[in-house]
């Protein structure tokens, strides 16, 4: 088998170009006189993507080696490439369908005086922009709840088993 860059290592590389090329945009184009403002952005934009891909980098290891492990390996080509597709279709669906839960439901939830919405804005704020911060807050929850639904599924339990 030939030696490849591992996808997880790729991601990261990739995140870490892309905040370098927004960080040195920022610094040549936008703001070139603000020097503790230079620093306190490298700290907001690098910090915390550092810390959300490491968990997608681990994840994503763990999901190949486990394909691996129990995928035939004369269907690791069809079942790879079905996974990457379902993967990547999904990107733009969830930016079309969440640009429009944003406009549509969530921004005009937090512009309107409600109990909820007080109790929310205590959170996320109010006014333009805490929406989809509630949008992605309520995302999250859900990816959670379903994460821990799918490790009580008895077939994710077995994948330890050795065979």
């Amino acid at each position: 088998m030939k030696p490849f860059i591992n996808q997880p290592c790729a991601v990261l590389i990739n995140t870490i170009l892309i905040i370098t090329i927004q960080i040195t945009t920022i610094d040549r184009y936008i703001y070139p006189w603000y020097t503790l403002y230079k620093i306190f952005i490298r700290c907001i934009f690098t910090f915390p993507a550092l810390v959300s891909y490491v968990p997608v980098a681990v994840l994503g290891a763990n999901l190949n080696t486990v394909m691996r492990v129990h995928v035939p390996l004369e269907m690791q080509g069809r079942v790879f490439s079905a996974r990457d597709t379902l993967q990547n279709i999904t990107i733009p669906l969830g930016l079309f369908l969440g640009g429009i839960w944003v406009d549509h439901v969530f921004e005009p939830f937090m512009n309107r005086p409600s109990a909820i919405q007080h109790a929310l804005a205590l959170f996320f704020g109010a006014g333009k922009g805490s929406g989809i911060a509630v949008m992605f807050f309520i995302v999250g929850i859900i990816g959670f709840i379903l994460s821990i639904a799918a490790l009580r599924n008895p077939l994710y339990q077995s994948l330890n088993d050795s065979e």
